[in-house]
């Protein structure tokens, strides 16, 4: 009865653009699977990798591992569990790249409005980094 409902009848619809909508779906669908079974291969080859990475991907499978049995190891994911950690990573993915440009976006503007304050963070980025960063020839 679900299906009958006006959102559901235009989204699924066989109009062109929900097509490629689904598509391209599944285009980032298919590059979630492929991020995790790259790193699960990673791990089951060296299990200490999963410790070893303080990334995203690496704490949602250190979080499905702690609370399975001792036996289960973490190339044994369970597809349900493979759908949420990669519907996880794409949302991150999707999420970041707009967040981030906003963010840097805001901030330069900002450095640009008030030259004292640029001046200072220039300074702290020197005292930590040295001349490596430096902005000036």
């Amino acid at each position: 009865l679900t299906l009958l409902h006006p959102k559901y009848m235009l989204l699924y619809s066989p109009q062109k653009n929900n097509r490629e909508f689904r598509k391209h779906i599944k285009g980032l669908e298919k590059l979630g699977d492929k991020l995790v079974q790259k790193r699960l291969n990673e791990i089951k080859s060296d299990p200490q990798r999963l410790h070893d990475n303080v990334d995203l991907l690496n704490r949602m499978l250190l979080s499905w591992h702690e609370e399975q049995p001792t036996h289960t190891e973490v190339h044994q994911l369970n597809a349900t569990t493979l759908n949420i950690i990669r519907g996880n990573c794409v949302t991150f993915m999707l999420a970041g790249t707009d967040t981030t440009s906003t963010l840097l976006t805001f901030m330069f503007y900002c450095l640009s409005k008030y030259p004292n304050i640029k001046q200072k963070l220039q300074q702290e980025v020197e005292q930590v980094f040295g001349d490596k960063f430096r902005a000036d020839p």
